[in-house]
């Protein structure tokens, strides 16, 4: 895991570089890499353009409790025998 913050002005260079690199390191140690602290679309674009497919910060959504978490993300999952709903019917 790494923050995604770049220093200010001037920083991109070395934070390109950073970033990169700790990709780049992750990747030959087999490990999953996690960006952290992303918190604008820019910077989303360049770790996807350099690979990155984890991340994690307030661009994708604050902290919040427990509580609503599950009920903002997570929905009931219907038992595979059970009988299709409208909503499971129509796309299928």
């Amino acid at each position: 895991m790494f923050r995604a913050k770049s220093a200010g002005k001037g920083s991109h260079v070395f934070f390109d570089r950073r970033i990169r690199g700790e990709l780049n390191l992750g990747r030959r140690l087999g490990l999953s890499v996690i960006a952290e602290g992303v918190e604008n679309l820019p910077t989303v674009e360049l770790l996807m353009k350099m690979g990155c497919t984890e991340a994690q910060g307030y661009y994708f959504g604050r902290p919040m409790p427990v509580g609503q978490f599950e009920d903002t993300y997570f929905r009931p999952v219907a038992p595979r025998d059970a009988e299709p709903t409208a909503l499971t019917a129509s796309a299928a």
